[in-house]
């Protein structure tokens, strides 16, 4: 079995309907890139993509520098505002041309949700958590970029993969209602939620183990705001091979 396996974890030309308000489009869609031998912020425009690093080169602002900082420090309406500016409108690079990046390297918290459908936890055999969703922690040595290789683990022999959506808490939190939930939210991705199967069919204690091996957890490439996203429902999450 070969140890590393390239993949892509969601189409990244696919584009939602688009709302706008006041004259300009309220969603943004931004994402981490590789850069000049380091990294840097996308963010989607309709000329293509502009770097964070050149916009604040040409405002004289001190956005980000990640996208965790943009995140954590609730940024995301000032940087609205600068991409208004006619400045900004010249510094697109074509979306083509750009290496993607993990959306951040090191999240405060990458919690999964597993057995949450009950097809799959009839796969495994398994009975589904009731009263309260299965959930892990996972470190964030299994984070990768769209594209990044994964490897396969030496202690598995079955691993699957499966497309999930991933919610970017957007504030510190706790006890949130569900009605409340999207006051918390900065934005939606795309995750490959790597397994190693066979370790759970032996116990399903151990899907903590079982998804925790390095690489296991690609996320991205874009996150977009919820605004893009007004229905949940109607979103379709599917893996492709």
């Amino acid at each position: 079995m070969n140890p590393r396996r390239n993949h892509r974890t969601a189409p990244s030309g696919h584009r939602h309907n688009r709302r706008k308000r006041a004259g300009r489009e309220s969603n943004v869609r931004l994402c981490s890139l590789r850069h000049e031998g380091g990294e840097d912020v996308g963010i989607e425009t309709a000329g293509g993509i502009v770097l964070l690093g050149s916009i604040n080169k040409a405002l004289g602002t001190e956005f980000g520098p990640t996208l965790l900082d943009i995140i954590a420090d609730d940024q995301l309406d000032g940087l609205k505002a600068a991409l208004t500016e006619p400045a900004v409108s010249s510094l697109t690079i074509p979306s083509t041309t750009v290496s993607f990046a993990p959306l951040y390297r090191n999240p405060p918290k990458l919690w999964g949700v597993g057995l949450n459908f009950v097809r799959h936890a009839n796969d495994l055999e398994v009975e589904q958590p009731a009263g309260a969703p299965g959930s892990y922690l996972r470190p964030s040595s299994t984070v990768i970029g769209d594209g990044d290789d994964i490897l396969l683990p030496s202690q598995s022999q079955r691993v699957t993969a499966e497309a999930e959506l991933g919610v970017v808490i957007g504030k510190t939190c706790k006890d949130v209602s569900p009605q409340d939930a999207r006051s918390v939210i900065f934005g939606f991705t795309t995750v490959l939620d790597m397994t190693a199967e066979d370790v759970i069919r032996v116990n399903p204690r151990h899907i903590p183990w079982a998804k925790a091996f390095d690489t296991f957890c690609s996320i991205g490439p874009w996150v977009v705001t919820p605004d893009e996203i007004p229905d949940l429902s109607a979103i379709r999450v599917s893996t492709v091979v």
